[in-house]
């Protein structure tokens, strides 16, 4: 009866936590309206929270009757009584390209090998006032990038494509107009091959816009989709040709026909015809930034800005955690932003939150702000005055560097609790100083006889297995050499490590002689050149599609995947962004690549 009841207990036990383990992750979708026109904005958010340090992009529906474009996305960080809790909120716009009613299937998000899934959404579309009938059919952009054609007098289709300014500076906005040009009606949507956009930060500027205009004496039905280019080195940039395939309505073939096959009934239907419209490419001069007062602690930010701090809490206890909010707001490329230094906090523990990103893009102007978030907790008790936090960018309205201050703050910490922890619990831990007293002994040693026989004693009985285990040890290390000599994986799989670490020293030095560019170069190769020995495959032909097939194969978690590709984008972007190498983020990099190498190998010799 016992041991029925004591089983009885356990299970509900586990079936409590498995209960309120699946109740701490939220997925959820929803919309701002959802009765639209067509051609108008539709937000479509998917939220994600849950005990999870790196949330994946969720996995959109197929949506055929609408463009969509990203808006950014937003992450928060929570801690609360020891628990820790993240929120990533997922931005879209969507823009209705045909009228009904559509319902947006539930999108997926893959978590640690489960799936969860969103609500679905139905919408209705109606025809909005002015737009181009619905013959025209939209010009639906798989990359956000266009390009340049003249139009010859008579034709019926062609493309233009524009640029706002043909010299900027690096990471200042230029936007591209793509213009596609229609007289006659199309029996399909076009295929649409953008350009090559080497060296630019590509955003999208919804929404494609659909209108009339006219030219030699012809109405034209004009789709016309603008992208904000960022560009990230200094020189000449090509923006390459686009290409437009159509397949367009052909009545003259029935005209160059046998006139006595007139009445063929085949002839009366409409004659596909196949046109591939090709845009000229265009050339834009890209200006270095001023090297003339460049603020120590710039890091390639272009535009207009503004900075402000703020704290979750005026007053704390040792120990407690409080959150400091870092928000920069203006004009310019928001995603690539990077966090203000901040000022040397002896007297706290500090560790980053994340950050999030609200981007808005009126007036096809990329704006909008990005918060970080930094958990500060104090390890002392007293006042303490923050100093400010500072943020450099150069402006493009007066072309100079300016320098942003935050206002100092003030944080008031309190002993709290904690501190009893370090008083004396006994009357045994009480400092030897105290000369009146002798502490009775709780522990005497048993009565018993003080010598042991020899043969008896453990370290000699260990002494007589020495010879076995010198045996069986030789017999290992000779078969490893034998292997190192024949067996190629095995080889890889031991050296792996060994030189992983080099490697690591390597960027340790290339840190400390601050040559960032060679040390997130160094990094790249450690993590490849560890991989492919432990997958025995080529290092320099891996992917990030190879690395993670393969590592999902050899059963690693999401979590970790996640990790090895974000260092490896992160290494990319290094060496491409017009930016100085801040010292700080290079060593919270190296500690962060240190660390999840250690993971990697750590499961790997677990499996």
């Amino acid at each position: 009866m016992f041991y029925r009841t004591a089983f009885l207990i356990l299970t509900i036990i586990f079936l409590t936590v498995q209960i309120g383990t699946a109740q701490d992750i939220s997925f959820s979708a929803s919309v701002d309206k959802t009765q639209v026109t067509v051609n108008e904005q539709i937000v479509l958010t998917i939220q994600f929270s849950g005990n999870v340090q790196n949330i994946p992009l969720p996995k959109l529906p197929t949506l055929n009757n609408f463009n969509i474009y990203s808006s950014g996305r937003t992450q928060s960080f929570s801690f609360v009584n020891g628990q820790v809790s993240n929120t990533a909120t997922f931005n879209y716009v969507l823009v209705p390209t045909a009228t009904g009613q559509f319902t947006i299937d539930p999108a997926e998000i893959t978590i640690d090998g489960k799936t969860y899934k969103t609500n679905p959404i139905t919408i209705t579309v109606t025809q909005g006032a002015s737009t181009p009938p619905s013959t025209q059919p939209a010009l639906k952009p798989s990359t956000p990038s266009k390009t340049q054609t003249t139009a010859a007098s008579g034709e019926d289709l062609y493309l233009e494509t524009s640029v706002d300014k043909k010299r900027a500076y690096i990471n200042e906005q230029i936007t591209l107009s793509l213009k596609f040009y229609q007289a006659v009606n199309l029996l399909r949507s076009p295929d649409y091959t953008p350009p090559v956009l080497t060296g630019f930060w590509v955003e999208d500027l919804p929404p494609q816009k659909q209108y009339y205009e006219v030219r030699n004496q012809r109405r034209f039905a004009v789709t016309e989709i603008k992208t904000a280019l960022f560009p990230t080195s200094a020189g000449k940039k090509t923006i390459g040709p686009a290409t437009l395939k159509c397949l367009v309505e052909n009545y003259g073939a029935l005209f160059n026909k046998d006139p006595f096959k007139i009445i063929d009934p085949a002839l009366l239907m409409r004659q596909p015809q196949e046109k591939i419209l090709t845009s000229k490419p265009v050339e834009v001069e890209i200006l270095p930034l001023p090297e003339k007062d460049t603020p120590a602690n710039f890091k390639g930010a272009v535009g207009r800005f503004s900075l402000n701090t703020s704290l979750d809490k005026k007053q704390t206890e040792v120990n407690q955690p409080l959150t400091l909010k870092i928000s920069l707001s203006g004009v310019g490329n928001i995603k690539s932003l990077n966090e203000p230094v901040l000022p040397q906090l002896a007297d706290f523990r500090i560790y980053n939150s994340g950050s999030s990103e609200k981007i808005s893009k009126n007036n096809y102007l990329v704006q909008g702000s990005k918060n970080f978030e930094e958990i500060l907790i104090p390890k002392a008790a007293g006042k303490f005055k923050l100093p400010p936090v500072e943020f450099s960018y150069f402006d493009l309205s007066s072309r100079s560097y300016k320098t942003l201050k935050s206002k100092p703050q003030e944080i008031a910490v309190l002993p709290g609790a904690g501190y009893a922890a370090s008083l004396p619990s006994t009357l045994n831990e009480l400092d030897g100083g105290v000369k009146d007293i002798n502490y009775l002994k709780t522990k005497v040693k048993k009565l018993g006889k003080e010598e042991t026989l020899l043969y008896r004693k453990p370290w000699f009985i260990a002494l007589q297995l020495l010879p076995l285990l010198a045996l069986g040890f030789s017999w290992r290390y000779k078969n490893h050499l034998d292997k190192l000599q024949t067996d190629v994986v095995y080889l890889r799989n031991r050296r792996a490590s060994k030189l992983a670490k080099k490697r690591l020293e390597t960027a340790s030095r290339l840190l400390s002689e601050d040559n960032g560019k060679e040390f997130y170069s160094e990094i790249a190769k450690a993590i490849l050149g560890y991989l492919g020995d432990r997958l025995n495959l080529p290092s320099a032909s891996l992917t990030k599609e190879d690395l993670n097939r393969e590592l999902g194969f050899k059963k690693f978690d999401n979590n970790q995947i996640n990790q090895v590709l974000e260092l490896l984008d992160t290494c990319d972007f290094a060496r491409f962004a017009p930016a100085s190498y801040e010292k700080s983020e290079m060593e919270s990099f190296y500690q962060k690549a240190v660390s999840t190498l250690v993971g990697l190998e750590e499961n790997w010799s677990g499996n």
